[in-house]
Formats: structure tokens, C-alpha cells, sequence
């Protein structure tokens, strides 16, 4: 039986999908991110999935990404993080990633987050072994909105009363570097700085028994060419 553990690790910036940050999706009641990788042109996308796939515990039979079929060589990976979960003394806890604007301000009032959106994510990575599947969960804990595009419902463009705005929302600045959140804010412990082409050394430190619901998960991808 493999040893279950955990580690932390921070994505390189992605164009992002599917995002549930500001309410939770409601088919799976969790917080959604969907990142688009290109590992075969972006040796930052290359070196992050490399890592990845080196926490894959012995006997992986599943993987957290899969091949984007309308884009040869890209990959989508799901970030999913459950809104609740059951604490020690059996309660349920509320659990919502932080989210930051691109100066590394924490976002009280978080916006709706279209597709395309460029996104920089701290992960915690969890092995699990359950019901036959052996892989790993990626938890989104952490979030940094560098390039917003903001998301508008189908049904805004025929609002009479939407006065024609054009805007597509507030200019953002470049990252800073490191992504280094404002003091008192509540973000996970232990963040590994962004990961560089050259540099794979990501710390797994072991655990205890881990919640397995494991949902979603993708069809295994070992020969994924990164």
C-alpha cells in the first residue's frame, strides 16, 4: 500500500478555464480551475508538469491532467477543491481558496472569472489510494488573478439597462514577483516559490490518512510528451 502524502507547489501562469472561485459549482459543490498547459513550448509549463508527474505515487493508474484533443501538445489540468469537508470531531468546515489581484492584494469581493483569464495558483498536491485508483489531487488553495477577463452571463447582452458598457474591467499591472500576499492575509503555509525550468526539486513530506473523495479525475496520461 503506497504511502499517502501531501507537498506544495506554485503553477507557473496559465490561461485558465472553467472557473468557479467566486461561488462553488454546484454539480460537485467545490471551487473549479481548469489550467491550460503547453508543456512543448513553455519550459516553465514543461518543468511544473515534469514535477507533477514525478509526485505520481508507485502503481499511478490516474492522472490529474489530460491531452486538450483541439490543441495537439497542450494539456488541461483540474484543480478541484472541495467547499467542505469534515473536520476532526466530525463537523463540517468551510473551505474557499484565497483569492489576490494581480499586486498580490487580497480580494475581499471576488470577481467572476472568465475563460482565458491568466492565472498564477498555489496547489496542494495529495497522493490517494481508493476504490482501485492510485494518483494524485490537486487542491487549489491559493490564487493570483494576473490577467482578468472578466465573465459575462449569456443573458447580460440583452439587458436593456446595461448602458453599453464596453468595459472589459480594471487594468492590471504585472505580477510581483514571488507572489508575496499582504501581511495577515490567510493563505496556506509552506508555498514553494515558482518553479524554474531547471529546478524540480519539489518537497513531499508524508501524512496521515487523507479524505479520499476523488471525482473527476482523468484517464492516466503517462506517456504525456513533457
Amino acid at each position: 500500500m503506497n504511502k499517502q502524502t501531501t507537498s506544495k507547489v506554485m503553477s507557473p501562469i496559465c490561461e485558465a478555464q472553467w472557473v468557479f472561485l467566486r461561488e462553488p459549482c454546484r454539480d460537485y459543490n467545490s471551487y473549479e480551475i481548469d489550467l491550460i498547459l503547453n508543456p512543448r513550448g513553455n519550459a516553465e509549463h514543461k518543468a511544473f508538469m515534469t514535477g507533477l508527474k514525478n509526485l505520481l505515487p508507485q502503481g499511478s493508474n490516474t492522472t490529474p491532467w489530460r491531452a486538450r484533443q483541439e490543441h495537439p501538445g497542450e494539456y488541461i489540468l483540474k484543480l478541484r477543491q472541495k467547499a467542505q469537508v469534515k473536520g476532526k470531531d466530525g463537523r463540517l468546515v468551510d473551505i474557499k481558496p484565497a483569492v489576490y489581484d494581480a499586486n498580490a492584494n487580497i480580494m475581499p469581493d471576488v470577481p467572476l472569472i472568465g475563460n482565458g483569464s491568466k492565472l498564477c495558483v498555489s496547489i496542494e498536491v495529495r497522493s490517494y489510494s481508493y476504490s482501485g485508483k492510485v494518483g494524485i489531487r490537486l487542491n487549489p488553495e491559493a490564487v493570483q488573478i494576473v490577467e482578468l477577463v472578466p465573465y459575462v452571463p449569456k443573458d447580460s447582452a440583452s439587458n436593456p439597462f446595461s448602458g453599453g458598457d464596453s468595459s472589459t474591467g480594471p487594468e492590471l499591472t504585472p505580477p510581483n514577483a514571488g507572489f508575496q500576499p499582504v501581511a495577515g492575509a490567510q493563505v496556506p503555509a509552506q508555498v514553494v516559490p515558482q518553479v524554474q525550468p531547471q529546478d524540480h526539486g519539489y518537497v513531499v513530506t508524508s501524512t496521515g490518512p487523507q479524505n479520499n473523495n476523488n471525482s473527476n479525475q482523468y484517464a492516466p496520461t503517462f506517456d504525456a510528451d513533457f
